[in-house]
């Protein structure tokens, strides 16, 4: 009987032992907390822009403090990514999603700071529609993160990811319907590059949620 000879260079070996051994689940946890952190941000958001000026005022104090948690988030985030030797996925994947999860958290926060500073005469109704279509991404993101420890591209996963895209595109569109209304109609200039900058910035944030989902599908995609 014949025996064929079997080679092993280093990255087969190592390949082998990254299979074999558990991965580190600390990180599930991290990525729901920034997640969960987002749907009360946006909550926030939404709901001050609905209110009055107090309330947006308060509104503004609120969403720094999750911004400040968010950070702190990110921040363990990628420190437990440089420590440990063995991730749940690619270390890369794992800097880019608390990344990018975090960058819905500024343009929120920025968001909100403009509206503070620039105090426009009043809250346009499609801030409002744009910062609810924000508050369901960012439900929709919670709703996939949840899955990420099944490593399972999941049905469930896929609708939370066309909600989020969906939601994109819509907010794109209502800050160019926005601009549009803007300068067609007899606006103050100067209430003009108030609601336009605002408009900007929270569509930036939706923006950035499509690309949280990308991750996440991409994540999800190649381990399934």
């Amino acid at each position: 009987m014949q025996y064929r000879s079997m080679k092993f260079n280093m990255a087969d070996i190592n390949t082998i032992l990254q299979a074999l051994v558990p991965k580190d689940k600390r990180f599930y946890p991290l990525f729901e907390k920034s997640a969960n952190s987002l749907c009360d941000m946006s909550s926030a958001m939404h709901e001050g822009l609905k209110g009055s000026d107090v309330e947006r005022i308060n509104m503004l104090d609120t969403i720094r403090t999750f911004e400040k948690q968010g950070d702190a988030i990110t921040d363990a985030i990628v420190r437990e990514a440089n420590a440990i030797f063995l991730v749940p996925f690619d270390r890369e994947d794992i800097h880019e999603l608390a990344i990018v999860l975090d960058d819905v958290a500024d343009y929120i926060y920025g968001a909100s700071k403009r509206i503070n500073l620039y105090k426009p005469k009043q809250i346009h109704h499609n801030m409002i529609a744009i910062a609810k279509l924000i508050n369901e991404q960012c439900i929709a993101l919670a709703q996939a993160v949840q899955e990420l420890p099944e490593m399972y591209y999941s049905e469930q996963v896929q609708k939370s990811i066309a909600i989020i895209r969906n939601n994109e595109k819509r907010a794109e569109e209502l800050r160019d319907q926005t601009l549009v209304e803007l300068f067609e109609n007899d606006v103050d200039a100067i209430e003009k590059m108030k609601i336009s900058e605002i408009i900007s910035v929270l569509t930036k944030s939706a923006d950035s949620a499509e690309v949280a989902a990308s991750v996440i599908e991409g994540i999800l995609v190649k381990v399934s």
